[in-house]
């Protein structure tokens, strides 16, 4: 894995529990195109899918970027992030960095001052991914170590 710089910081929306067992276990998401190896993917689980697990759970890092090929994937990386542009999703493999006991649900961050604003919560997480500017990802990483 390369230095990291500039690294971006995502929120991934699941439709079903992604729940790795330990660090350093690989695995493989749609994310934008514009990712890089580094980027940091918090998942978020809603409430829909799972009361227990519900919110941000867990913590991801972008491995790599190349991912030509997805063995035993039963669907294709459709779909577009909408930023500031409509940007494609491809595939990417990620590995587990952290996963957090107490998740931080959708309440936390729209009670949040500084969280309020962010586009996931505007848009109530109605999308697949959503970039988060550094001094709010500051901001959640904060809460889950509270939390957690």
């Amino acid at each position: 894995m390369g230095e990291e710089v500039n690294a971006q910081v995502w929120l991934a929306i699941s439709g079903a529990i992604i729940r790795a067992r330990s660090p350093k276990v690989k695995s493989w998401w749609c994310l934008p195109a514009s990712c890089n190896v580094g980027d940091k993917v918090y998942f978020y689980c809603p409430r829909a899918v799972s009361r227990r697990w519900h919110g941000i759970h867990s913590l991801y890092q972008v491995v790599e970027t190349s991912v030509e090929k997805i063995e035993n994937a039963s669907y294709m990386c459709v779909g577009c992030s909408f930023e500031s542009k409509k940007v494609p999703l491809k595939f990417y493999e990620i590995e587990l960095v952290e996963t957090y006991k107490m998740p931080l649900p959708a309440k936390a961050l729209k009670e949040n001052m500084k969280l309020r604003q962010l586009r996931c919560v505007k848009l109530n997480f109605q999308r697949t991914t959503f970039l988060i500017p550094e001094k709010q990802a500051d901001v959640i990483s904060c809460l889950l170590a509270d939390s957690n």
